[in-house]
């Protein structure tokens, strides 16, 4: 009750407004110098316990037994481009393949598309054009095991 009635006091006189906060939070604890201490000890083993914890991205994904993004987009783009090579040769598809578009990006598009992206990785492989990668994609089997072992080495090569 003292305390309340003091309050009130205070709100009455303007002019000691200080003495009225210290005396509204009398009652509550105070951060002392012990406590700071015991605080700051914490968060320095806290940080000693992150430091020694870290991990990286590369052992997140071996524990999660998960593959890279990049390597997966790799590997269904070259999945998908062997099932268009095996397509018929007037097929829209596979023309679009091939197909140049006239004139510029607009502003703010970027200038590697899918299809510089696979021509890139087409040389990359070794194959000169896409006549050989159609003769390689003839055979599904192969095709399959040739895409895995690209990847493969393309993965290695980006680490």
């Amino acid at each position: 009750m003292e305390v309340e009635d003091d309050f009130d006091d205070c709100a009455a006189d303007s002019a000691s407004n200080e003495t009225c906060n210290e005396m509204a939070y009398a009652d509550e604890p105070l951060a002392d110098e012990e406590w700071l201490k015991k605080y700051s000890e914490e968060v320095k083993e806290n940080e000693e316990l992150e430091r020694m914890l870290r991990i990286t991205n590369k052992e997140v994904l071996k524990m999660a037994e998960m593959e890279n993004l990049s390597e997966g987009m790799r590997k269904r783009r070259w999945k998908f481009i062997g099932h268009i090579v095996r397509k018929e040769p007037n097929n829209d598809c596979r023309t679009a393949l091939t197909w140049t578009p006239e004139g510029r990006r607009k502003r703010g598009r970027p200038e590697t598309t899918w299809g510089k992206t696979a021509e890139s990785e087409r040389e990359k492989a070794g194959w000169k054009n896409w006549s050989e990668v159609q003769i390689a994609a003839a055979d599904r089997a192969g095709w399959q095991d040739c895409v895995e072992a690209l990847c493969a080495t393309w993965h290695e090569e980006d680490r």
